[in-house]
């Protein structure tokens, strides 16, 4: 009886942590929809530990902008490319964004489950959600999104590239729901004075 007892607790315990990360799942994922843009500032820590500062911009849907200190080159993404621009936004390079996680974080509604699968993990101050692309053979192109504990406010992300590496952006002083200018996101195609 008492294993039986032991069982089920254990059961009940295992149940109730699905239920409470599923619930955080939710919030976090309502929190994100809430955003049209945010602006803030970032830290980016390449794979082999190079360390770059920068300011982001971010419009749903599908746009976002990230200008490097003391780098001429951007990154400027559109609904099916991440461009790498020049100062003045004329393309430098362009690759397809294809199935890569960022394209369903820049949606103006994101749905988690439908897109990815899910690992929760958390600690005292913060919880993470590790998503995997659905139906992917290489499961190494992932996500880790890492949100605040107390506001439910996204503090970072890590990005693992197709061969695993990883990149990560920590976000501070972000500023939500502002207007954000148009010419922030524009592309030129063919550079005609640089």
């Amino acid at each position: 009886m008492t294993k039986f007892l032991s069982l089920l607790f254990f059961f009940i315990f295992l149940k109730f942590n699905f239920v409470f990360a599923d619930s955080l799942v939710n919030l976090s994922e309502a929190n994100w929809n809430d955003i049209d843009t945010m602006t803030g500032q970032f830290k980016q820590t390449n794979h082999d530990g190079n360390i770059q500062y920068g300011n982001f911009y971010i419009k749903k849907p599908h746009r976002s902008l990230f200008e490097y200190k003391g780098q001429k080159e951007k990154i400027l993404t559109s609904k099916f490319f991440l461009h790498i621009v020049s100062q003045k936004h004329f393309i430098i390079d362009s690759y397809p964004i294809g199935t890569n996680p960022l394209k369903y974080l820049l949606l103006e509604n994101l749905d988690l489950q439908k897109h990815f699968d899910l690992v929760f993990a958390e600690t005292k101050d913060e919880f993470a959600i590790n998503l995997t692309q659905k139906d992917r053979n290489n499961n190494l192109e992932k996500i880790t999104l890492y949100f605040n504990r107390n506001s439910l406010e996204l503090k970072k992300w890590d990005i693992f590239n197709e061969f695993g590496e990883k990149t990560s952006l920590e976000f501070t002083n972000i500023i939500k729901n502002i207007s954000i200018s148009a010419d922030k996101f524009v592309i030129h195609y063919n550079n005609t004075d640089e």
